[in-house]
C-alpha cells in the first residue's frame, strides 16, 4: 500500500514539473484560400512518395508541390472526384490515395493520377445515404473496404462490389442513419 501511494505521489510531482516544447509561430507557413487552397476547412492531409502533399477539403482535393496548389474537383473534365466534399482520406501502402466523399469513394494513383471509383449502386431513394462514404481502406488481398452511412461494403481491386453489409434499408429513410465511421485494420 505504501509503495502504491509513493508511486502515485511521485507521478503527480513529476508531471507538475514537466515542461513542454515551445513553438515559435514564425516557423510556420499558413496556407489558406489566399495562397491557393480550395477551402479553409481541411479534412485530411497526406504525403505521397514523390513528396506531394494532398489536402482534402470541403471544396475539393488539392495537390501541393511546395509552391502551387493543383485542385482536383468534382466538375473537372479530367481527373474528377465523386464530390467536392472530401470527408476523409488515407494514403495506402502502394502509392494510392483513398478518398471518401459525400457521393462515393475513389482510389487515386499518386504516380499516374489514374482513378478508380467505388460506388454503391442503389436506387435514388437510398443514394444519398449509401454513397455518403466515411472511410476507405485496403486489405492485404487488394480488396477495398468502404464504410458509409448505411453499411460496410467490400470492393475488388477492379472496383466491383463483392460483399454488402447493409444495415439500413428503405424502411429506415426519414430516420437519422449513421452506420460507421473510420476503418481500422486489426493485426
Amino acid at each position: 500500500m505504501f509503495f502504491r501511494c509513493f508511486h502515485t505521489i511521485s507521478l503527480v510531482l513529476i508531471s507538475v514539473t514537466v515542461f513542454c516544447q515551445t513553438i515559435d509561430e514564425k516557423d510556420f507557413i499558413h496556407y489558406s484560400l489566399k495562397e491557393g487552397l480550395s477551402d479553409n476547412y481541411v479534412s485530411g492531409i497526406a504525403q505521397d512518395a514523390n513528396g506531394y502533399m494532398w489536402v482534402g477539403t470541403h471544396r475539393g482535393l488539392n495537390r501541393f508541390d511546395g509552391k502551387i496548389f493543383k485542385h482536383v474537383l468534382h466538375d473537372d473534365k479530367y481527373n474528377a472526384i465523386p464530390d467536392n466534399s472530401v470527408y476523409s482520406m488515407k494514403m495506402l501502402k502502394d502509392g494510392q490515395l483513398a478518398i471518401a466523399t459525400e457521393d462515393g469513394a475513389q482510389i487515386i494513383s499518386t504516380r499516374t493520377l489514374e482513378q478508380l471509383d467505388l460506388l454503391i449502386a442503389d436506387d435514388e431513394q437510398l443514394r444519398y445515404w449509401s454513397d455518403f462514404c466515411m472511410s476507405v481502406d485496403k486489405d492485404t488481398d487488394g480488396n477495398y473496404g468502404v464504410s458509409t452511412k448505411t453499411g460496410f461494403y467490400i470492393f475488388s481491386a477492379s472496383g466491383k462490389i463483392k460483399k454488402r453489409f447493409d444495415f439500413y434499408t428503405h424502411k429506415d429513410i426519414g430516420e437519422w442513419m449513421l452506420f460507421g465511421d473510420d476503418i481500422y485494420q486489426l493485426p
